[in-house]
């Protein structure tokens, strides 16, 4: 604790997302008094939730081991299983609840606030920051840090303010053309290789035209003929797909996928069971409507424009009957539905979904406090940090979890 006759401790954190922000909430919390200032380099905090549409994964997700948890991270598994044991899901949900959030929690353990779409969030966040007298500066660019002999640090802003701060909490975001890359460099700090992740695959593939939204099944896909592959839902949009499966194989191999340079055939199961069900469901076809229109057919795992297109490709038109079908026709449809291969172009930034996967080399944090092995005071959470969840409610934890322990931590000062 500070003596009565000294300032209270000053903690800046730089970063208005998820983890800066929670960050900023925790240490404001905290019974020394620190003041506490949020800097973001944009006009405002959480820009990422201020557009139209719903937050695709939750706030968190119920689960409730650290080990099961740290199974669903692309990077970062065995570090993050401590942090995760000291501020999990359960931990987050209750904060929400102490504030006043009405949570839902969907048949995948992902819960949300009620009847909120991500600008709610967003506003609910910053209406905290104001209750907690959180000094946020938006429109602040950090652009250098130097570290004092008597300890703390100076930061040197775009516009050549300078703020004398005690403790330092980086937390604004992955470093891929990131300027706060320089400054962790800097600081003494090295950095790992840095690849998007939780995109989607951009195709021009033709049989995605007139095909949008969730797909209602689960889906196996994988890149080309190699084992690299993930099974979920997905969904087909205007430039490709994107959906959990995707994000999963997005980040689970993202150094393989930069090794092809993100351009490789996407394979795709659109039945579970692969040829062997496929082979089946046209059996199952010809048994029961052996004079039945192929082009009828209906299943709700793939969409009937889906089916036209998957027909199409395979050389068929739909007028047929099943029980005209020959085995090449057959063969032809079978690896249509089991192992369709679309040409992927590219890696697809998602809103409100994307990550980065890398970032300052674990070995130089402290992962029970989030502090630098390198410099006293100096702390790191969210994606600055090389842990990457699967699914952006996985990622979301991260933020929550690494945030809270060094809000917490930067404002033990005697720690």
């Amino acid at each position: 604790m500070p003596s009565s006759s000294s300032p209270p401790p000053h903690i800046v954190v730089v970063g208005g997302g998820p983890a800066g922000v929670f960050a900023a909430l925790t240490a404001a919390a905290s019974p020394n008094g620190s003041t506490v200032t949020l800097l973001e380099t944009e006009p405002m905090i959480l820009r990422a939730w201020r557009s139209p549409g719903t937050l695709p994964g939750g706030l968190t997700r119920e689960i409730w081991d650290p080990a099961e948890f740290a199974t669903l991270l692309g990077a970062g598994s065995k570090e993050m299983i401590g942090p995760l044991t000291r501020y999990g899901p359960g931990d987050f949900e209750a904060w929400l609840e102490e504030h006043d959030a009405d949570l839902q929690v969907d048949k995948n353990g992902r819960a949300h606030i009620r009847g909120t779409l991500p600008l709610d969030v967003a506003l609910f966040f910053e209406r905290k920051l104001a209750e907690a007298d959180v000094n946020v500066r938006t429109s602040s660019t950090l652009r250098a840090v130097d570290i004092k002999s008597t300890g703390g640090f100076w930061l040197t802003l775009a516009d050549e303010r300078t703020l004398q701060v005690d403790q330092l909490i980086l937390a604004a975001g992955g470093l891929i053309a990131n300027p706060t890359r320089r400054i962790v460099q800097d600081l003494g700090h090295t950095i790992t290789d840095c690849f998007p992740a939780l995109t989607g695959f951009q195709s021009t593939d033709s049989r995605l035209r007139g095909v949008s939204g969730a797909l209602d099944g689960q889906y196996e896909i994988r890149v080309g003929d190699t084992d690299h592959m993930a099974t979920g839902r997905i969904a087909i949009e205007a430039w490709g797909f994107s959906g959990p499966a995707v994000w999963e194989l997005s980040t689970r191999q993202a150094h393989y996928l930069d090794k092809l340079h993100n351009r490789f055939p996407l394979r795709i199961s659109w039945l579970p069971g692969g040829a062997r069900m496929a082979a089946k469901l046209i059996e199952e076809q010809l048994r029961r409507f052996p004079s039945g229109r192929v082009g009828a057919f209906e299943d709700s795992r793939i969409p009937h424009r889906l089916w036209k297109n998957l027909l199409t490709s395979a050389k068929l038109s739909g007028e047929e009957t099943w029980d005209s079908l020959t085995p090449p026709l057959r063969s032809s449809l079978v690896r249509e539905l089991a192992s369709g291969e679309y040409e992927i172009v590219k890696k697809k930034n998602v809103r409100g979904v994307s990550s980065v996967l890398g970032g300052v080399t674990n070995d130089e944090v402290d992962f029970r406090t989030l502090a630098s092995r390198r410099v006293p005071g100096l702390y790191f959470a969210g994606d600055i940090l090389d842990a990457c969840g699967i699914g952006p409610a996985e990622n979301l934890q991260i933020a929550w979890t690494t945030g809270w322990i060094a809000g917490s931590q930067a404002t033990d000062i005697g720690h």
